[in-house]
């Protein structure tokens, strides 16, 4: 099934875990995703692997850039023979990505903090929205560094290829 996806994406300063899993709505997520070999119509494709409460969940996605906020994604879940099948088309010029996932629900929002073992200084954060012109607050437990929607080289996409240094040099 395809929709757009609306998100803007933050690079913030490595948050307190013990922080986010006191939120009264929260859940942790861990990811490994695989970039395949771009498409036929220029479209990223990714396999991901997601374990929660030790279920695994298997899923296949293509994105359509329309603009560096907004995509046309699809996004179906797959078996794991699935999943292994498209492994074997894994684009050899990428890492896997793995991250740990926080989904933090508040404010009518769904925050989602990526933390990744590259980085011990800073992480992602994205939120999605039905529409570019929606505002919405930046939970104080959270310091955000910069804006980082439309830096092509933050997407997760890019990351499977080069890794940003981190901006912070401490902790």
């Amino acid at each position: 099934m395809s929709h757009y996806e609306i998100e803007r994406k933050y690079l913030i300063r490595y948050p307190d875990v013990a922080v986010l899993e006191k939120q009264p709505y929260f859940e942790k997520v861990g990811i490994s995703q695989s970039y395949l070999e771009q498409g036929p119509e220029g479209e990223s494709r990714r396999v991901r692997k997601s374990v929660m409460n030790g279920k695994i969940i298997y899923q296949y996605n293509e994105k359509v850039p329309v603009t560096l906020e907004r995509r046309i994604e699809s996004e179906k879940e797959i078996t794991k023979a699935e999943y292994e099948a498209y492994l074997a088309q894994k684009d050899p010029s990428t890492i896997t990505i793995n991250k740990t996932r926080y989904r933090i629900f508040e404010n009518g929002f769904c925050y989602e903090i990526d933390l990744f073992p590259f980085w011990k200084s800073q992480a992602f954060l994205e939120v999605e929205v039905k529409d570019e012109s929606v505002t919405y607050p930046i939970p104080p437990y959270i310091q955000i560094l910069r804006d980082v929607t439309e830096d092509p080289s933050y997407t997760n996409h890019a990351l499977s290829f080069k890794i940003p240094p981190e901006t912070l040099q401490d902790g």
